[in-house]
């Protein structure tokens, strides 16, 4: 077997991923490997099932740095089609989410890195962790798709 521990710990986490029954009831996601360090999850908030969001989660370091999380358009892969991307909280359309559980809220917010309340651990599964962030997120604070 080959590859770096980072992508032999991530592998190691997609394949453990719930899948099915195995989920919690609200969680309404399903993933997809698309690179060594990088899924694809297909997601909707509870409140709007048939609202789905594809997302890409994409590591430098894994698990000891959060992804870089933005939304995919289905049809062309492109980060910058706002239709592509929900709005509400954390959520800023085609530049990425700004909470503690990803690279972008990182790159605005240093204080995420010193405050232990804060920081991202990477303990556990990571993947699965900033998956349920990210459903978390949807279901809390989702308030539609971006009209662009």
């Amino acid at each position: 077997m080959s590859g770096s521990f980072d992508e032999l710990a991530f592998r190691a986490d997609f394949d453990d991923l719930p899948v099915g029954a195995e989920r919690e009831s609200t969680e309404l996601w399903r993933a997809t490997l698309t690179g060594p360090l990088e899924v694809t999850v297909v997601l909707a908030p509870v409140t709007h099932p048939t609202e789905e969001f594809h997302a890409r989660l994409r590591w430098q370091r894994y698990p000891i740095r959060p992804p870089s999380i933005l939304f995919l358009d289905p049809a062309t892969g492109r980060t910058d089609v706002p239709r592509a991307w929900p709005t509400g909280g954390p959520f800023r359309p085609m530049s990425g989410l700004c909470c503690n559980y990803t690279e972008e809220g990182y790159a605005s917010h240093p204080e995420y890195a010193t405050d232990p309340r804060l920081r991202w651990t990477g303990a556990g599964n990571a993947l699965l962790d900033a998956i349920r962030r990210l459903q978390l997120d949807f279901d809390v604070t989702y308030a539609g798709r971006h009209p662009g």
